[in-house]
């Protein structure tokens, strides 16, 4: 998937650019009126294009600055929780060993028996 939107990203990058070299290679003068001012700005077409793309661009990143802003909360929010659980796992774990404390003697402990296999199918000796 992200492949695919890594070649759209390049065609369109493809396609600014080639708009941007033939607006510049064939220059038309633009009327653009300025609000407030009551003026008209006189910009070439390739400058026109330059500037929308830019535009473009600075819309697109403002889009995405909620998105990261979301992340980087959420990344926050599950270190501070990891770090509280960490804490009373390791509060539990010390009172635990206090009140266990060490033993004097050890207990004996039993020998190990091997474990015996078990068949599943009855053989002839058996039935």
């Amino acid at each position: 998937m992200r492949v695919v939107q890594f070649l759209q990203v390049m065609v369109l990058f493809l396609l600014m650019g080639y708009l941007l070299l033939v607006a510049l290679n064939n220059p038309v003068v633009i009327h653009l009126p300025v609000p407030l001012v009551g003026r008209e700005l006189l910009l070439s077409s390739g400058a026109v294009l330059l500037l929308t793309l830019l535009l473009g661009i600075s819309y697109g990143a403002l889009l995405t600055l909620p998105l990261l802003w979301q992340g980087q909360q959420r990344r926050r929010h599950d270190q501070q929780r990891r770090r509280q659980a960490e804490a009373q796992l390791q509060a539990a774990l010390r009172a635990r060993l206090a009140t266990v404390g060490t033993p004097s003697t050890p207990a004996p402990s039993a020998p190990i028996q091997p474990i015996q296999p078990v068949s599943p199918v009855p053989t002839e000796a058996q039935v």
